[in-house]
């Protein structure tokens, strides 16, 4: 039998698995495809189609194929960043607008009236609506996102981004707060745009935040 290779990396379902569970490489990818889709939608541009139905076309081309797996996703600060320029770039092209007309992005935004078609807060929302399920439904997957490795210890530095971090620093609540909100069926909602929330905050801490949380 030939030896199995030893990889710092692999694909498993459309999606890039690292070896330091890292998802940089795995959004980038995910944004190289829906860029490559959306240069091939050379039908958005055509003047014939209204823009309800270019948005309906965006969202079942561009978006699914974007946001496959996002659920899963660790967004760190630069994938933020690369998300939210997709949002941009697809509001261009449904504009027309192109690179040599020297457009910022603040008139873009009053251009579009603040309507975003996507930005990272999408996937953070949808990241909530998942955590609140799997709350609820108690199983593996809840055992497997709240429980750690017996006999592991954290090397020495800054601690690593984990899965639940993008939801804590947009809803300012640890685990088994935001845990409590999913069995009570209030959705977890994005807060207004705050500096992020230290990882070693206190629970004394979190609960002189405010909290944005509007019942189902």
């Amino acid at each position: 039998y030939d030896a199995i290779p030893i990889v710092n990396s692999f694909m498993y379902l459309g999606s890039i698995i690292t070896h330091n569970t890292d998802d940089t490489p795995k959004i980038s990818k995910r944004i190289g495809i829906a860029k490559n889709t959306l240069r091939q939608c050379k039908y958005l541009h055509s003047p014939h189609l209204s823009d309800g139905t270019k948005l309906l076309v965006i969202r079942a081309l561009v978006m699914s194929r974007l946001t496959y797996g996002s659920t899963t996703w660790s967004i760190k600060k630069l994938d933020a960043a690369k998300l939210d320029a997709v949002g941009r770039t697809i509001w261009r092209c449904l504009l027309g607008v192109n690179w040599s007309d020297h457009v910022t992005n603040e008139s873009l935004m009053r251009m579009i009236d603040g309507r975003w078609l996507f930005t990272h807060e999408t996937i953070v929302q949808r990241k909530m609506d998942w955590f609140s399920h799997i709350a609820r439904q108690q199983g593996l997957l809840w055992y497997l996102l709240s429980g750690a490795v017996l006999g592991t210890v954290r090397k020495r530095g800054r601690p690593r981004m984990t899965w639940y971090d993008n939801i804590r620093s947009s809803t300012w609540l640890t685990t088994e707060e935001a845990k409590h909100h999913a069995l009570s069926r209030d959705r977890l909602q994005l807060l207004a745009h705050q500096p992020d929330p230290p990882r070693w905050s206190s629970r004394i801490a979190l609960r002189q935040r405010p909290w944005t949380l509007q019942s189902l």
